[in-house]
């Protein structure tokens, strides 16, 4: 899955102070216990406990595609990244120094 833009939400919550059910966008990241989840569709009310594969991709459990300016601030190995301000793609690997961007 490719994403432009993402923007973290903090720990998910069904309703606002006010009571209003809240609605997700695409690129939308949440944590529960722990877990990030990201976004995948629009105005999406769902919970992401019991709409993985849905609306929703455990971004531990998923390789992801970043096409942004920025470096993606969740990432994992495996996960791929094109630096859109530069036009370089890169692969995020780990090993024993650590986890690091590698251009591919």
């Amino acid at each position: 899955m490719k994403f432009n833009s993402f923007s973290l939400k903090g720990a998910y919550k069904q309703t606002d102070t006010s009571g209003r059910s809240l609605t997700y966008n695409l690129g939308d990241i949440v944590e529960i216990n722990s877990n990030y989840y990201i976004c995948t569709g629009t105005t999406v009310i769902s919970n992401p406990l019991s709409n993985v594969g849905g609306d929703w991709l455990k971004l531990s459990e998923s390789q992801i595609f970043y096409a942004t300016e920025e470096e993606p601030f969740f990432s994992k190995s495996g996960d791929e990244w094109l630096d859109t301000s530069t036009g370089v793609k890169y692969k995020r690997i780990s090993d024993n120094n650590g986890s690091h961007w590698v251009e591919i």
